[in-house]
């Protein structure tokens, strides 16, 4: 497609699963002084009575070809992005739902150190912390932002450092200790993640890597006002509403399977990842 430099919507045709729909376009220089230094703006658009999401996903379409076929000599920015907003608004309610069930997940976890009946305590909206560690406990969720809450239950992390290797694989008694005690120490010191550690024998999030890696992507991109595609609020939207049902998962068995859990080495374990 060639582009003539027009002040007037022209429009074109694009064609989406086997459907021709209308778009409009125009062109022109910024107010500059020197045609070189204005810059060439285009804008897009495509009109609708209806179903939204379904013309913005063509509007989608539209800008990724336009990213595909540029010519390489020049530089193409977007400066003011409505069809990004729109995916990220959409994805917010979301995120917002991840957000609470990672705070969630912590308080099941951390509250239960100060009594026997914890769990009835536990609502959706209206929580007591029955814990001598309360103001502790509270701290930690307020303080905590959602990067925090992913890297707390999600990164792989080694549980030794300088000051305590020599006794986390008890090198002083390397010498007369058996191989199947030496494989036993490298298993138990092995770095993994917290989900990996506690919980994933009991709710399995699968490829839960390559989900992560995703969600803080496209999180990145609607936090830094970027370019956010449909297909990015597509994959982001896949990714992120399935680890939210396995950490709802993984709270409900906390809770009514308590048996289950050591919630006091959880706790230190978090507590040495991060002071709550």
């Amino acid at each position: 497609m060639t582009f003539q430099r027009q002040l007037n919507w022209v429009e074109f045709q694009k064609e989406y699963k086997d459907k021709t729909y209308k778009a409009f376009y125009k062109t022109y220089y910024g107010n500059a002084k020197n045609r070189k230094d204005a810059g060439f703006y285009l804008d897009i658009k495509i009109d609708y009575q209806n179903n939204k999401r379904k013309y913005a996903d063509i509007l989608s379409t539209i800008i990724q070809d336009l990213k595909i076929a540029k010519r390489t000599d020049f530089y193409l920015v977007v400066l003011n992005d409505e069809l990004s907003r729109y995916f990220a608004e959409i994805s917010y309610r979301s995120l917002s739902i991840y957000e609470r069930k990672l705070r969630k997940l912590l308080l099941v976890i951390t509250a239960p150190a100060g009594g026997e009946n914890w769990s009835n305590n536990l609502g959706e909206s209206n929580t007591v912390v029955n814990s001598t560690g309360k103001s502790s406990i509270e701290q930690g969720l307020e303080e905590l932002d959602l990067s925090e809450y992913e890297s707390l239950f999600f990164d792989i992390v080694v549980n030794f450092n300088e000051d305590n290797y020599d006794r986390k694989f008890k090198l002083e008694n390397l010498n007369q200790l058996s191989k199947s005690e030496i494989i036993q120490i490298i298993r138990t010191n092995k770095p993994e993640s917290f989900w990996n550690k506690y919980i994933q024998k009991y709710i399995q999030i699968d490829n839960i890597a390559v989900r992560m890696k995703n969600i803080r992507k496209q999180r990145n991109k609607i936090a830094h006002n970027k370019y956010f595609s449909s297909e990015d609020q597509k994959r982001f939207s896949k990714d992120v509403n399935y680890i939210t049902r396995k950490i709802d998962e993984a709270i409900e068995e906390i809770i009514n399977n308590s048996d289950k859990f050591d919630t006091n080495d959880m706790t230190r374990s978090l507590n040495a990842l991060k002071k709550l």
